[in-house]
């Protein structure tokens, strides 16, 4: 792995790709999709089937914090990675992008943070959303989409679209503080959904007390994570909570923190969640977790896609064909995806203090 992340050359030349849209192309090889959540919102986006259907290893793309799921760089990895015999599911957060309808407005305004949160009073019976109408501090909540859009990839895997045995997770900003979040709650899981009990109680996070055949963080291959932050909307994300919590075993699912190399700020996050996760220890698959995208740069996120003669997109498809290559035997499981139960994220267990 060192070889091919010093492969990077210095001084490169920076053009900056189209601004972020949506695609309208119907001849690309991909399915506009839909799924819910727990508490009734409607997630839109798209999914790339792998030309090995499921025998494809699955990506799973976060945007960032007031970004969207088809900005043109994220767009034009995902297709890239698919010509590459990847399944890719991208999406948008709730009220980011296309994902702005509730499908069951009693439901979603009765989950209490849902009002709390909400930075004016809701109109009776109200079936939209978008993200700048919360307060920032609502931002945790948007680990439910992510929930939600696992149990969709449970979904294709069952029906023969993909193989989520070997996902991967490529994230920026505050997606990747998402997404490390989420990897977190993964190690708390069956893997295999098993047939709820007839009596319904209150669900209770007792993750000390979970005895699992099989937990869902078995089948995480790797994370990528573009200029990951410390402070997503100005909350402190829980990254040491997180490895205590899974006793330090979150750090041995291959991870790579990249920054712009002119980017301080990126930098120094990068380095100081590495520190934490334990990655510089010498003793995991991967080396040089926190190597910068070259080129004196400061974008930031997806803005480090879609860039002339930025590396970017190569060392990502490197780095994931060698997280794969690592997992030979991981064939795909049938998941009884129509078994799985929704529960709201348990925020305050995974460290988000002061959250329900």
């Amino acid at each position: 792995m060192r070889n091919l992340f010093l492969a990077l050359n210095a001084s490169l030349a920076l053009v900056l790709a189209a601004g972020p849209g949506y695609s309208q192309n119907k001849d690309d090889n991909k399915e506009d999709i839909s799924f819910r959540t727990f508490d009734g919102v409607l997630i839109k986006g798209t999914f790339y089937p792998g030309a090995k259907g499921d025998k494809s290893p699955t990506v799973m793309m976060l945007h960032k914090y007031g970004g969207n799921s088809n900005a043109t760089g994220w767009v034009a990895l995902a297709k890239r990675l698919q010509e590459k015999g990847y399944s890719v599911l991208a999406f948008d957060f709730r009220g980011h992008g296309l994902s702005t309808t509730i499908i069951d407005p009693e439901k979603f305004w009765k989950y209490q943070p849902n009002v709390t949160y909400y930075a004016k009073t809701p109109k009776k019976g109200q079936d939209t959303i978008k993200i700048g109408d919360f307060k920032s501090s609502y931002f945790p909540f948007l680990l439910n989409d992510i929930i939600a859009a696992r149990q969709d990839l449970d979904n294709r895997n069952d029906n023969g679209g993909c193989n989520v045995s070997n996902i991967l997770v490529i994230g920026a900003e505050e997606g990747a503080a998402l997404g490390l979040t989420w990897m977190t709650y993964e190690f708390f899981r069956e893997s295999i959904n098993v047939k709820a009990p007839g009596v319904v109680v209150p669900w209770v996070w007792q993750p000390n007390k979970l005895v699992l055949d099989r937990p869902a963080s078995e089948d995480l291959a790797g994370g990528v994570w573009l200029s990951a932050t410390h402070f997503p909307q100005k909350i402190n994300a829980p990254y040491s909570h997180c490895m205590n919590l899974t006793k330090d075993k979150l750090r041995t699912i291959p991870m790579w923190f990249t920054y712009g190399e002119a980017d301080k700020v990126g930098k120094e996050d990068a380095h100081y969640i590495a520190d934490i996760l334990k990655l510089n220890k010498g003793d995991l698959k991967i080396k040089n977790p926190t190597l910068p995208i070259k080129g004196e740069t400061t974008l930031r996120g997806a803005g480090l896609l879609g860039v002339a003669k930025l590396d970017t997109e190569d060392l990502i498809e490197k780095f994931m064909d060698q997280m794969v290559k690592l997992r030979p035997n991981e064939a795909k499981k049938n998941r009884n995806a129509n078994e799985f139960k929704f529960n709201s994220a348990p925020l305050s267990g995974l460290g988000f203090s002061g959250y329900p």
